[in-house]
């Protein structure tokens, strides 16, 4: 395979990803369901729908990724992802949003493993696997404009017809799915049909996930933070901004602000995980998200979204963190599937926490949900955290 065809690859992920992260959903997206009188616990069963959608399909779809090519299964997920915002943006009740869930959940089953293994496998054949992370950051400070741009158009969009965000978001994502078919697949993979090679390449991948103590931690560490920042962003963040006091327009200015600075900062992570390496990143991420929650749900003014801030620039600066930290401990015959399984996990608790979160929204408050989510946090990650640490000194 020639190098320059593998060189193309890496500016081509780029173009993808820059057309595909112009998200002007992301500051309205819960407020277009709610305009159609849906509560807190239907979007709990919304996202659990796609969650679990996810789970049956997340496993398959890293080994499918892994045996069949990590770019076919790239551009599979980012056509649905289109799909799925068309059927949204052009729904009108709880059923029609169900099939667009589930179509983003299928996108997102398909994408998890394979986007990241499409651009490390690149980089590995280029001999620049160090880069990954180095990359990653580059790329994210290049996104970074394009979901600010999102966030302040998004509502404008709204505002004229509350469909348009999602309508132009698939039109986007679906050219951005046809500059994945002119990439190149890195991966020299396995081409076999045989289910009992499918399942033992599964089998091997599990085994690996469970025995290697990294990625065991790595994976729980995950389902720890990640819970609790997306009960928050999927179900509640836009409507706390308008409780403490903000527009919708307001919103919009908020979340490009949020995802600016948080983007920045995750556009810097290789800088900033050089300086503070992987024991005070970990632990910084479960002190930051916890004491956030728990803030916000002590004040109700304005003043409050500082901590919102604080929770989006600890999430994305872990996404990028902890995506490194696993791909260096996982070998390339079975880095998708690995990657699949850590998000599998993930959604398989996410996927009944979302409904109780919701569901405890609607019967108490949005207040005793954030208190809870900051005291879980803080009460599930600190001993795992001291864990890994009393083990590995040196980590």
């Amino acid at each position: 395979m020639r190098r320059e065809a593998i060189e193309a690859n890496i500016k081509k992920f780029f173009a993808f990803k820059i057309l595909s992260s112009f998200w002007f959903t992301i500051a309205i997206w819960i407020l277009f369901i709610r305009a159609f009188d849906i509560s807190y616990t239907q979007i709990g069963i919304l996202e659990a729908v796609a969650l679990i959608t996810i789970i049956i399909l997340e496993l398959p779809s890293g080994v499918f990724s892994d045996l069949f090519g990590h770019k076919i299964t790239v551009f599979i997920a980012t056509l649905l992802w289109s799909v799925g915002n068309f059927v949204i943006g052009l729904g009108n009740g709880f059923y029609a949003f169900l099939v667009g869930y589930s179509l983003l959940g299928i996108t997102e089953a398909f994408r998890s493993g394979a986007q990241s293994a499409l651009l490390y496998e690149s980089l590995r054949k280029l001999k620049k696997s160090n880069d990954y992370l180095k990359i990653k950051s580059k790329l994210r400070k290049i996104t970074t404009v394009t979901v600010v741009t999102g966030a302040l158009v998004g509502p404008v969009l709204f505002n004229i017809n509350i469909r348009l965000p999602f309508i132009i978001n698939g039109v986007l994502i679906l050219i951005s799915s046809f500059i994945v078919l002119t990439m190149v697949e890195p991966y020299a993979k396995k081409r076999v049909n045989s289910l009992k090679k499918h399942i033992n390449h599964f089998k091997d991948s599990l085994k690996f996930s469970m025995s290697n103590t990294h990625i065991k931690w790595f994976i729980i560490f995950g389902v720890i933070v990640t819970i609790p920042m997306g009960i928050f962003v999927n179900l509640l963040s836009q409507p706390y901004l308008l409780k403490i006091g903000f527009s919708v327009l307001n919103i919009g200015i908020v979340f490009a602000v949020v995802h600016g600075l948080s983007g920045l900062v995750a556009s810097f992570s290789d800088k900033i995980e050089g300086k503070l390496k992987e024991k005070i990143s970990m632990g910084g991420i479960i002190l930051v998200q916890s004491i956030s929650f728990i803030f916000m749900s002590m004040i109700n003014a304005p003043i409050a979204v500082i901590a919102v801030v604080m929770l989006y620039i600890s999430r994305d600066y872990k996404v990028m963190v902890l995506d490194a930290y696993m791909n260096y401990h996982i070998s390339p015959k079975n880095r998708a599937t690995v990657l699949s399984i850590s998000q599998f996990v993930s959604d398989l608790f996410a996927a009944v926490f979302v409904i109780i979160g919701g569901y405890i929204t609607d019967v108490f408050s949005m207040k005793i949900t954030l208190i809870l989510l900051g005291v879980a946090t803080l009460a599930l990650g600190v001993p795992h955290f001291l864990k890994r640490y009393s083990l590995f000194k040196k980590a």
